[in-house]
């Protein structure tokens, strides 16, 4: 089916290992990839990055301008 897919604002906290995703800046994670089975793609004219699985393709849009897509990038 063809879905409009929207935006869906998410909380990130990355570590060595992974890269862990919540809902809200207080909950508990709701999953994560990890960091070394993943590739990465990064748009800047889009300001989004792309977190690549073997499954599946994540987009991830950065709010805050290129300044904050370069800091994830590093």
């Amino acid at each position: 089916s063809k879905k409009l897919k929207t935006w869906q604002k998410r909380y990130f906290i990355l570590d060595n290992v992974a890269l862990y995703y919540c809902k809200s800046p207080t909950s508990v994670p709701d999953g994560f990839f990890v960091i070394r089975k993943c590739q990465f793609h990064l748009e800047k004219e889009s300001l989004c990055f792309d977190v690549i699985t073997a499954e599946r393709v994540f987009r991830m849009k950065v709010p805050q301008g290129e300044n904050e897509l370069m800091e994830w990038a590093s």
